[in-house]
């Protein structure tokens, strides 16, 4: 039995194998601590430099993952993740930025369309998944908006005013607008690299935000002074320099640490529920449906994207297999 689990053989294997998967991923650790502390029948895995958990949530099989912040690292490791893995679907988490007035710090937000950096629209998510997710988010727990994704953190009201602005074709999503209002907007750095990567793959994805800092509030510190390159994360590091460099940040960062614990808690819990409401026939249709289209659009998105090239080789091994219940 030893040899066996050392060989990969065991409850972990037989959900990596033999299971239809949900795969499970958000840019930072923090954000899906405690979704993976909930996880079981946890085994460790590798594909590249990427390091990922198989387990089960809510009584399912799911592979789960921290790509790192910022659209190359999310790409790059989603595109890994996707290819090892062979998931049926994907469900992405993670903290964002309020866009909109009156967005409260842990409001969860669906989204029902994702706006690039550069103002094209990514691909849209899972439409079943999210009318599930949106009609069990009674009560306002998971609302529906839009998800843009920068280039850069937004630091003040300011800059999150004007890419509100942007998003919604110069209106500003309050309530003296004219017209009816705009669904709620957040921003992040890698939900449109993400779309980008399930749709080269042929995979149904829903990404759901909760929103860190609101509209109204400053950041306590420009963190695009402490990413690594222009499209790339920020340093940890960097962060504790400039904070001990400047004590006052201290309390500030520290209270930006609490919140971002409380958005992955609530994240979690509506993670749980998500994976546990699915409906395969729903999920079904649309995975066929990515599967059967012409390849020209999956094409198009992976030129010169190695990592969108890596997610969509098996794609059609994957959405088959599970369609047919065979082990994959």
């Amino acid at each position: 039995m030893r040899r066996a689990r050392r060989a990969g053989v065991g409850r972990g294997a037989d959900i990596a194998g033999l299971e239809a998967i949900t795969a499970i991923v958000s840019p930072l650790a923090a954000e899906l601590a405690p979704l993976l502390a909930a996880a079981t029948h946890r085994r460790r895995a590798r594909a590249g430099s990427l390091r990922f958990t198989y387990g089960r949530v809510a009584g399912e099989p799911v592979a789960l993952a921290s790509t790192g912040d910022g659209a190359r690292a999310a790409g790059e490791r989603l595109g890994a993740l996707l290819a090892a893995a062979r998931p049926r679907r994907l469900l992405v988490l993670g903290v964002a930025g309020g866009l909109s007035p009156r967005l409260a710090t842990g409001a969860l937000i669906a989204a029902e369309r994702v706006v690039g950096a550069d103002g094209r629209e990514a691909p849209g998510p899972d439409r079943a998944w999210l009318g599930r997710a949106l009609a069990q988010g009674g009560g306002g727990k998971i609302t529906g908006g839009t998800a843009v994704t920068g280039d850069r953190i937004l630091v003040t009201p300011r800059d999150k005013e004007e890419a509100l602005a942007r998003a919604l074709g110069g209106r500003r999503g309050d309530d003296d607008d004219a017209g009816p209002p705009a669904a709620p907007a957040v921003i992040d750095l890698e939900s449109a690299v993400y779309a980008q990567v399930a749709a080269a793959a042929g995979i149904p994805y829903l990404a759901v935000r909760a929103v860190l800092d609101p509209a109204e509030e400053a950041l306590p510190l420009d963190f695009n002074r402490c990413r690594r390159t222009a499209g790339g994360g920020v340093s940890g590091l960097r962060v504790m320099v400039l904070a001990f460099l400047h004590p006052p940040l201290l309390g500030a960062l520290w209270k930006l640490r609490r919140r971002l614990r409380f958005c992955a808690r609530r994240l979690a819990s509506a993670a749980e529920e998500l994976i546990a409401g699915r409906a395969p026939d729903a999920l079904g249709e649309a995975a066929s449906a990515a599967a059967a289209e012409p390849a020209a659009r999956g094409a198009d998105a992976a030129a010169g994207r190695p990592e969108l090239a890596a997610a969509a080789a098996p794609r059609q091994a994957a959405v088959a297999g599970w369609r047919a219940g065979e082990p994959r």
